[in-house]
């Protein structure tokens, strides 16, 4: 077409317009588009990103569209340039913070856990089998603050928190309440017959104690 017919058409559409050729390539010869870089295609509608066609289910890791060059419009809780990053709890995969920094985010919102470590996010510690969370965790007389490390109440001692301290030894001591008691919590012993005393010191001979 044109005055002097110097004009090709491609795909009905006169080379010296605009959109000839998606507007990404030259109208070479009728219906023969020479396409710019990074565009593909018989009338170049095609974009490639990052060595993929945009019509290629694997194009940006099959997360996202190839919009234009080496540009992915990534589907959600997925990010980065060709969508190869997950989101798990709104951060990256890719970040130090993911997954409370105590495991991987695999895949969006799933969290591969560190070993003493659980929970959706990684965000619990586990004391001696049990989630940092749940009532029992040290013996329910401590804080688990890290895999099998327990921060214990006041008057409680021992990895677990299992012993409470009477009077400044430990319920596992056998000087504990001066060898003639229990001590079944912090502080408070149960004593023997014939002692007594808040921490069972005082012997009671014939009815009678050692301090009367």
């Amino acid at each position: 077409s044109g005055p002097n017919c110097e004009w090709s058409i491609c795909f009905g559409i006169l080379s010296n317009e605009s959109s000839v050729c998606s507007g990404e390539g030259v109208c070479f010869a009728p219906d023969m588009c020479v396409c710019q870089a990074f565009f593909h295609g018989s009338i170049c509608s095609i974009p490639e990103c990052y060595g993929i066609l945009a019509n290629n289910s694997q194009v940006c890791g099959s997360r996202g569209l190839c919009l234009t060059p080496n540009s992915c419009s990534c589907e959600s809780l997925y990010d980065g340039p060709q969508c190869e990053l997950s989101s798990c709890f709104g951060v990256l995969s890719n970040s130090s913070d993911t997954c409370s920094t105590n495991g991987a985010c695999d895949a969006p919102h799933t969290c591969s856990c560190n070993e003493g470590y659980a929970g959706e996010n990684c965000q619990y510690p586990v004391c001696f089998g049990l989630l940092a969370n749940n009532s029992l965790a040290c013996n329910q007389n401590g804080s688990c603050v890290a895999p099998n490390l327990c921060n214990c109440t006041t008057g409680f001692v021992d990895f677990q928190c299992q012993f409470p301290v009477c009077f400044g030894v430990s319920a596992n001591s056998s000087s504990a309440c001066s060898m003639h008691g229990l001590c079944n919590a912090p502080d408070s012993c149960l004593c023997e017959s014939n002692f007594l005393g808040d921490d069972c010191s005082i012997p009671v001979c014939f009815g009678k104690n050692a301090s009367d």
